[in-house]
C-alpha cells in the first residue's frame, strides 16, 4: 500500500470506530484505535501512528537530532522514517537549531531554503547513503518540524 493512500483509509475507518480501543483488519493490514491514538500497519512494512502519546518508531537513528520531545505523528517504512514534532521556538529559531544540530552530528547540509512561511533543509551522511529532509512550518499556531529520513 502506498503511504499516500493511508490517510484516506484512516479518515474513512475512523468514522466507523468507537472511541474505545479497537483493532480491525483492513485490506493489506490493520488499523487500531486506542482513545485518541490511531495506529495503521500495512502488510508491506509501513506503520503510521498519530494522536495520543506518539513515540519514536523502533530503529529510529540515534544520530538524527530530535527538535523536541513532543511528537504528533510517526511513520516507519522499509526505506526509512517520517516523524512530526511540535516545537516551542519560532520557525526561524527551529530552522537555525536544526542546522546546528545536524552539522554537530556529522550530517552534511545539501540544501537550505527559508521563507516567511517556514523553511526546508536537506542533509546527507555516510557517503550519500542516508538522507534527511527537514520541513519547518506552522500548524494551528504552533511551530512544527517534519523529518523524512531515507536510505538508498
Amino acid at each position: 500500500m502506498k503511504p499516500i493512500l493511508i490517510l484516506p483509509l484512516l479518515v474513512a475507518t475512523l468514522s466507523c470506530l468507537p472511541s474505545c480501543g479497537r483493532k480491525v483488519t483492513v485490506p493489506g493490514g490493520s488499523l487500531e484505535q486506542n482513545g485518541d491514538q490511531v495506529r495503521i500497519e500495512t502488510a508491506d512494512g509501513h506503520t503510521y501512528v498519530a494522536g495520543g502519546q506518539v513515540k519514536l518508531p523502533d530503529g529510529f537513528p540515534d544520530d538524527v537530532p530530535q527538535p523536541s520531545k513532543t511528537l504528533e505523528a510517526a511513520m516507519k517504512m522499509p526505506q526509512g522514517f517520517m516523524v512530526g514534532f511540535v516545537c516551542s521556538g519560532t520557525q526561524a529559531e527551529e530552522f537555525e537549531k536544526l542546522q546546528t544540530s545536524f552539522k554537530a552530528q556529522g550530517w552534511e547540509e545539501t540544501m537550505a531554503m527559508q521563507s516567511g512561511n517556514g523553511g526546508v533543509l536537506a542533509f546527507t551522511k555516510d557517503e550519500n547513503s542516508r538522507h534527511v529532509q527537514a520541513a519547518v512550518g506552522e500548524s494551528k499556531g504552533k511551530t512544527v518540524v517534519n523529518l523524512t529520513i531515507s536510505k538508498r
